[in-house]
C-alpha cells in the first residue's frame, strides 16, 4: 500500500519529502463499528470524520486526513490499520486521495460564530445536565420499553446468574432519560460473594446490550469496569478507578475487574457489600458528585475533549472551545 501510494504521487508530481494532505476512505457495516473504529484512527494523529454513506444510509463512512510526509513507515501504518479494521468488521478500505481543494471535505468547513456559540451552549448544557448531582432513580415501567426485546434481556440475565450473581431490581436513570438522548433501563444484578454489582442495559441507537460493574472499598474508592466506547477520561476522579474495555465479554469484564481490585485490596482494604438496590444507587450518585465536581473545575468540557468529539477537527474544536469560554465568562 504504502509503495503504491508513493508511486502515485511521485507520478503527479509530488515530491516525497514534502508535507502533503491525504484522505482515507473506509467504509463499515454499521454505526457501532464507526464509533469503535474512529477512536483507533485518531491514535495515529488523523482526523477521522464519520457519517452514514449518501448512496446507502445503512453504511457507515470513516473519512480520515493528515498532512504528513508521506514516507514508507508512516503510510504502512495506516494502511495496516485499515486493512485490519475493514478485515474486523468486514467492511471495504476503499482507498486513498489527496484532499481535494473542490468537493468533498468535511474539514474544510469554515465555521461562522454564531454556529460554535450554538454547539457550545449545547455542550455545555447537556454536560451539565449529564453530570448534575443526584441523579434521580425510579423502579423501571416495562410497558415503557415494549419496543425493546425483553427476551434479550431474560437472556443476558442468566448470563449473569450462571456467574454467580442475584436478581436485585430493574431501574431507570430517568435524569438520562429526561435529556432525550439514552432513554433505557438497566437491569442491576449483585454477585454475594465477589461483593460486585453488575448491570446491563439496551442501548438502542446502536442496537448493543452494554454491561458495567461496580466495586467499591472500604476507603470509599469506587471501582468500575464497562464494555462501552465513550468514556471520557477528563471527567474522572482520583478516587474513580474506571477501565472500559470496547466490546468486551462479560467474562472479560469480570477478570479485568477483579485484577484491579486485587491489586488494590492491601493494608486491611476490604470491599463493601452493595446488596441492595438503594445502596447501589447511593453510589451511582456518589459517582455523579464527585464526577460533577471534577469537571465543574475543569471548566465543564476541556478542550482535549471537545477535539475527540469533532473527530479531530482543530478549526471547529478551537472555535466552539472559544464560543466555551466566553459563555462562562459571561455567566461568572
Amino acid at each position: 500500500f504504502a509503495s503504491e501510494v508513493q508511486e502515485a504521487l511521485e507520478g503527479a508530481g509530488i515530491a516525497l519529502d514534502e508535507a502533503v494532505n491525504l484522505a482515507f476512505w473506509l467504509y463499515l457495516p454499521d454505526q457501532k463499528s464507526a464509533l469503535s473504529a474512529q477512536p483507533r484512527i485518531m491514535e495515529l494523529g488523523l482526523k477521522c470524520h464519520i457519517q452514514p454513506d449518501d448512496l446507502d444510509p445503512s453504511i457507515w463512512l470513516c473519512y480520515s486526513a493528515k498532512e504528513m510526509l508521506p514516507t514508507q513507515e508512516e503510510l504502512s501504518s495506516i494502511g495496516e490499520l485499515m486493512l485490519d479494521i475493514a478485515a474486523q468488521y468486514e467492511g471495504d478500505f476503499d482507498g486513498w486521495e489527496t484532499v481535494p481543494e473542490f468537493g468533498f471535505n468535511p474539514f474544510a468547513t469554515e465555521y461562522e460564530q454564531p454556529q460554535c456559540e450554538e454547539m457550545a451552549h449545547t455542550i455545555l448544557r447537556t454536560t451539565q445536565e449529564t453530570y448534575k448531582y443526584p441523579h434521580k432513580f425510579i423502579v423501571a415501567d416495562l410497558q415503557k420499553f415494549e419496543h425493546f426485546n425483553l427476551d434479550d434481556y431474560a437472556s443476558r440475565e442468566k448470563e449473569y446468574k450462571a456467574r454467580g450473581f442475584e436478581f436485585l431490581a430493574d431501574i431507570e436513570n430517568e435524569s438520562i432519560s429526561n435529556l432525550g438522548q439514552l432513554v433505557t433501563f438497566s437491569r442491576v444484578m449483585y454477585h454475594p460473594t465477589e461483593k460486585i454489582i453488575g448491570y446491563f442495559y439496551y442501548f438502542e441507537m446502536l442496537d448493543i446490550f452494554l454491561d458495567e460493574l461496580l466495586s467499591v472499598t472500604s476507603d470509599e474508592r469506587l471501582f468500575f469496569t464497562s464494555n462501552t466506547m465513550f468514556l471520557d477520561t477528563t471527567s474522572i476522579p482520583k478516587d474513580i478507578d474506571t477501565n472500559s474495555i470496547a466490546e468486551a465479554s462479560l467474562d472479560a469484564l469480570i477478570a479485568n475487574h477483579q485484577k484491579r481490585l486485587k491489586a488494590y485490596l492491601k493494608d486491611g482494604i476490604t470491599l463493601k457489600s452493595i446488596d441492595t438496590i438503594e445502596q447501589y444507587i447511593h453510589y451511582e450518585n456518589e459517582a455523579v458528585r464527585r464526577k460533577e465536581e471534577k469537571i465543574k473545575s475543569l471548566g465543564w468540557i476541556t478542550k482535549e475533549a471537545l477535539f475527540n468529539l469533532s473527530g479531530g477537527d482543530e478549526e471547529l474544536t478551537d472555535c466552539v472551545y472559544a464560543a466555551l469560554q466566553k459563555i462562562l465568562a459571561d455567566e461568572t
